[in-house]
């Protein structure tokens, strides 16, 4: 039989979904010293038990729990490892769920289905759509992420910016071809856009073929390079997707909204 979790730590984050319902996803993140290992993972809202899953690490791993739950702005989670081990203590975790804050959002696009469809169902988002033509004749200001899908502009805009396949024009970020066909290696779970994101068996045909500055970091390693870069400097948060969605599984993965929520709040 597979033992019990031998100590770990619990993480709680939420966001809503963007399907209209009002509903949440609460993502729960565990870890356990003991490999393999398992536990049962309880989920409360305002004191009422309302979901439980059982929770299986594997490889050192953490492992990752999405609940739904409909709850008013106050209503108050809990989410319980039951089990015994030394440290009682990091067994659970407390979250009120609340509602997100608004956020402005430019996507500078000659269309893309899937990125619009899902910023336009996030009441939280107000989101405006440019052509780059017409990003180029004025780009306007006050968003709080901008987003350029398969085209750069010449000067890159102060704030927080999502590059899709699209090289930033910021100096030490280069295209120098692509990657065919690279498979998924890692990333880093740590940094706040890939949290709770996973990117396992991702299907990319292709991907830019980077070079970049020391100042950059991979947050998404295939066998032939980085496939996602993150940099900060100054006033620039950048983040930067090799490939295109429409060339990949992406938009049909998990994966896919919880990084659209994470770099919006980014």
């Amino acid at each position: 039989t597979t033992p019990l979790h031998r100590g770990r730590t619990t993480m709680v984050w939420q966001t809503r979904v963007t399907d209209g319902s009002g509903r949440h996803q609460l993502f729960v993140e565990t870890r356990s010293t003991g490999d393999p290992a398992q536990g049962t993972l309880s989920l409360y809202l305002d004191g009422g038990l309302i979901d439980s899953r059982k929770v299986l690490w594997t490889g050192g791993k953490p492992a990752s729990t999405v609940f739904g739950v409909k709850g008013g702005a106050d209503s108050r989670l809990r989410v319980v490892l039951d089990g015994k081990d030394d440290l009682a203590t990091d067994n659970e975790a407390f979250l009120v769920l609340g509602e997100p804050p608004e956020r402005k959002v430019l996507l500078v696009s000659e269309g893309n289905y899937f990125l619009e469809r899902l910023l336009a169902l996030d009441p939280s988002i107000t989101l405006f759509k440019r052509t780059p033509g017409e990003y180029a004749a004025g780009p306007p200001g006050g968003a709080d992420l901008t987003i350029f899908d398969r085209w750069a502009p010449e000067a890159i805009p102060e704030g927080s910016t999502l590059f899709l396949r699209a090289v930033p024009p910021v100096p030490g970020f280069k295209s120098t071809g692509d990657w065919e066909r690279p498979s998924v290696l890692d990333w880093k779970r740590s940094h706040p856009v890939l949290r709770f994101a996973n990117f396992s068996n991702l299907q990319i045909k292709r991907s830019v073929k980077w070079e970049y500055p020391d100042w950059a970091v991979p947050l998404l390693e295939s066998d032939q390079g980085p496939l996602i870069l993150g940099a900060e400097r100054g006033p620039l948060r950048i983040v930067a997707v090799g490939f295109d969605l429409f060339e990949s599984d992406w938009p049909f993965r998990l994966s896919f909204p919880v990084f659209v929520a994470n770099a919006v709040r980014y």
